[in-house]
């Protein structure tokens, strides 16, 4: 690979990180993800469940399909067909990394510098 190809695919890389954590900041995207971590949702079940309006839901959907954290898939329920809302592979990874985070920030003061020295040594 030259450098000209290394270079476009750092910068793509990159610009795909910058997305995920401006997709991550926006209003309602971690109460989807947080509810779609325990199973996969229909709408209904998603916006009862974490409370957010049409417009912000709507939103918020759109970028975490945009940047595949999540998927839609068509199911059927009573006799029709409908959809449902699931993590992909990347949006599984990203809430083991999320939960890690959660319970690492939630430690006593004592043992997170307890771990900060760990990882410096």
């Amino acid at each position: 690979m030259n450098n000209k190809n290394y270079y476009s695919m750092k910068v793509n890389l990159y610009e795909k990180t910058k997305q995920l954590g401006r997709t991550l900041s926006h209003e309602g995207v971690t109460d989807i993800l947080h509810a779609l971590n325990e199973r996969p949702k229909q709408y209904k079940e998603l916006t009862a469940e974490t409370g957010l309006s049409n417009s912000t839901f709507e939103r918020a959907i759109k970028e975490l399909l945009a940047i595949n954290i999540i998927k839609k898939n068509l199911i059927t329920s009573n006799n029709r067909e409908t959809h449902q809302y699931d993590l992909t592979p990347n949006g599984l990874q990203m809430m083991k990394f999320v939960k890690s985070y959660e319970k690492a920030i939630n430690l006593p003061l004592s043992q997170q510098k307890i771990i900060e020295i760990e990882k410096t040594i």
